[in-house]
Order: C-alpha cells, then sequence, then structure tokens
C-alpha cells in the first residue's frame, strides 16, 4: 500500500470566496445551479460565461505560466492526464461570488452572448516581492501572500483579491480504460473538447486554456481610464441589474 501526501491549494487562514476546477476541456464542465447557489466548486464553463480572469500584472502571469508549462511537461512525461487547476480567490470585499453568478446568469439568459475580458493594469518589474534575495529558501512566490499570491493592478497596485492556485488530481495514466473512454465519449462529442484525450494533447489545451482564458494579459489590455479594479466589479453589477 502506498500513501502519497500533498499540502492543500488552500492552507490559509483567508476565507476562500470561489472556487474554480478548471481542465480546459468544455464537455460536462459546468457546475449545476444548486453547486452555484451553494457556493460550490465552479468549471470552465462557468469561467467563460462570467468573463472573469485572474489580475496579477504581467511579470507574475509569465512567471506562472512558466511553471504550468514546466509541470504540464512532466506530466506529458509521466503519461499523466485528467488533472486540474484548482483556483481559490479570496476577495476583501467580498463580492466577487455575487459578481460571477451575476455575469453567469446573464450568460444563461443570453445563451451564447460573448463577454469582454476585463482589463487589469500591469505590474512593474522592480516589485521587492519578487526578489529572492536573502537567508534560507524562500517561500515559492505562489504562496507567499497569506498562502497565496496577490492579485495586482497593470500599475503593480494590490487589486483586492488573494489567488491560491495549484495543479490536482495528478495521478491518473492514460490507460486503457481511459482510452476506451476516449473512443466511446468521442462518437458522441466532438473528440477535441472533452476530459479523456492523450496525455499530449491534454496538456497542449491545458496551457492554452491557461494563457488565454484564466490569467488575465495586461499586454493585450487598453489601458483603463483611470477606473480601478472596483469600479470595474461595480459596473458588472450595476449593468447586471439594468
Amino acid at each position: 500500500m502506498h500513501f502519497i501526501i500533498m499540502a492543500s491549494v488552500f492552507d490559509t487562514p483567508l476565507e476562500i470566496h470561489s472556487r474554480f476546477d478548471l481542465k480546459g476541456s468544455k464537455i460536462g464542465r459546468r457546475a449545476t445551479q444548486k453547486e452555484r447557489n451553494s457556493n460550490g466548486v465552479l468549471k470552465d464553463m462557468d469561467l467563460l460565461d462570467s468573463g472573469f480572469r485572474l489580475q496579477m500584472g504581467a511579470e507574475r502571469r509569465g512567471m506562472l505560466l512558466v511553471q504550468i508549462r514546466k509541470d504540464v511537461e512532466f506530466l506529458k512525461r509521466m503519461k499523466i492526464m485528467d488533472y486540474s487547476m484548482l483556483i481559490g480567490i479570496h476577495d476583501t470585499q467580498q463580492a466577487i461570488h455575487t459578481t460571477i453568478l451575476g455575469n453567469l446568469k446573464a450568460a444563461d439568459q443570453k445563451a451564447a452572448t460573448s463577454k469582454s475580458v476585463p482589463t487589469s493594469p500591469t505590474r512593474t518589474s522592480n516589485d521587492p516581492e519578487l526578489s529572492l534575495t536573502g537567508g534560507g529558501i524562500p517561500p515559492s512566490l505562489f504562496c507567499r501572500d497569506e498562502g497565496g499570491i496577490y492579485g495586482r493592478d497593470r500599475f503593480g497596485r494590490k487589486n483586492g483579491f488573494v489567488y491560491f492556485i495549484g495543479v490536482i488530481d495528478i495521478l491518473q495514466q492514460y490507460n486503457s480504460r481511459k482510452i476506451a473512454e476516449t473512443f466511446f465519449k468521442g462518437l458522441r462529442h466532438n473528440r477535441k473538447q472533452i476530459s479523456a484525450v492523450n496525455p499530449n494533447f491534454y496538456g497542449d489545451r491545458f496551457i492554452e486554456f491557461m494563457e488565454k482564458h484564466v490569467v488575465q494579459d495586461d499586454t493585450l489590455a487598453p489601458l483603463p481610464s483611470a477606473v480601478a479594479h472596483s469600479s470595474q466589479m461595480q459596473h458588472h453589477q450595476h449593468h447586471q441589474q439594468l
């Protein structure tokens, strides 16, 4: 008998207001209404419907994506698939879950309405928190701030969020059962959108989803006209009420 002990992604004294389990696939990747109403774990399609993105600035985004690529390359070599990116979000204003659910309702009502990506100001390069100087082994950048990583606007200011990020469910190899699942699900659905696919395709799709839909790319976003992040959230809520 073998045991594997892993650290919790949510090892923090802070309350987790919203949770996402993301695989990069779309078939069967939507939370039930009950899960949404009970602050349950949301999934890939919920994230796409809500239009929400993690905002941490260009530099931290780049570091996160580099780490994700390294992890995925290792998992590919081990023939592992079906893993998830678990994301927890602490909101100092505790408004995020209401906002996300409001956006999901609007998406349900408008069916396939495409949503614009919220803009967020970029991280400056001289941030003392990114320095690895000092004695001993420094904590990982991704769990340094209350067990997570502070969200940042594109000017490097804290945006009121703390993100908790980690890859989970990393023990499933692409075995005969999963190969059969790929075949039979592929008869009914688009094979590129199902969860059970070979490790190489799974990993590439996973990275692409993180880059395009999960972490805001501030270098592509227009400079906001003195609109703070909190104002953006209030605008979303006001728009939903109209």
